[in-house]
């Protein structure tokens, strides 16, 4: 399992331009033995399938769209996987016990649904109003991915996820990933939320950088992502993370 130190691991959590990313890469690379760069979705030729998206807006709202599935998966979980969940309507108004579907302040339930909800999605513009010195992040604290299962969920395309998920928005596996045509760097970290890890997974927060990579003898570009010599996903512990504050 490749590791940073706790400097890099401040600089990690600070990238928001093309240039700290590019320095934070080639601090980290300086070891190149510990690292090495795996296609998105395991698809050498996966350019097509990223570049879908023909509006930089509707992909932006895709990760806003999962943000919200990560919390109504995660309460469908704690709630011991209710049967019956036809749409994500049903699913919310069910699961947060609320007395109307329709996000209405007339009803007491779904007023305090709103001000529980409202700060546990983050969209935030960071950096200046310069090109290419801003980034866009997206933050919930919803069930989260862990380290191992990246590679099919968040870093993976046109999945199964989510077809048999009736009570979830996205359906394809390929909504998210479009962001990516847009960004010369995204950065990725996830933490599964730790009542969900699953049988035997130890609780780690996974990073990753996923980048637009050219090679002079390809006709076309690919997406590629960052894994460890050993192919998993970044990890660090979250004791790490606490101590760093």
């Amino acid at each position: 399992m490749s590791s940073i130190n706790t400097e890099q691991i401040n600089s990690l959590f600070s990238l928001f331009t093309i240039n700290s990313t590019e320095q934070f890469l080639y601090d980290i690379e300086a070891n190149s033995s510990k690292w090495r760069w795996f296609p998105l979705g395991g698809r050498e030729n996966n350019s097509g399938s990223v570049n879908l998206a023909m509006d930089a807006g509707q992909a932006l709202v895709e990760r806003i769209t999962n943000s919200m599935d990560a919390h109504i998966e995660l309460q469908y979980e704690l709630a011991g996987r209710p049967s019956g969940l036809n749409s994500p309507r049903e699913a919310v108004q069910r699961l947060w016990n609320l007395e109307s579907s329709r996000l209405t302040r007339e009803s007491p339930s779904v007023v305090r649904f709103i001000d529980e909800m409202g700060p546990k999605i983050l969209v935030r513009v960071v950096g200046s109003m310069r090109r290419r010195q801003s980034s866009v992040t997206i933050q919930d604290s919803g069930i989260g991915q862990h380290p191992d299962d990246l590679p099919k969920t968040i870093l993976g395309l046109q999945e199964s996820n989510k077809a048999d998920k009736r009570y979830l928005m996205g359906a394809f596996g390929q909504g998210g990933s479009s962001t990516f045509a847009y960004c010369p760097y995204s950065l990725i970290i996830s933490r599964r939320h730790p009542q969900c890890l699953g049988s035997g997974k130890r609780d780690f927060i996974g990073w990753t950088i996923v980048r637009q990579f050219d090679e002079d003898s390809w006709k076309t570009f690919r997406y590629e992502y960052l894994i460890g010599s050993d192919g998993s996903i970044p990890r660090i512990s979250p004791e790490v993370i606490t101590a760093l504050g």
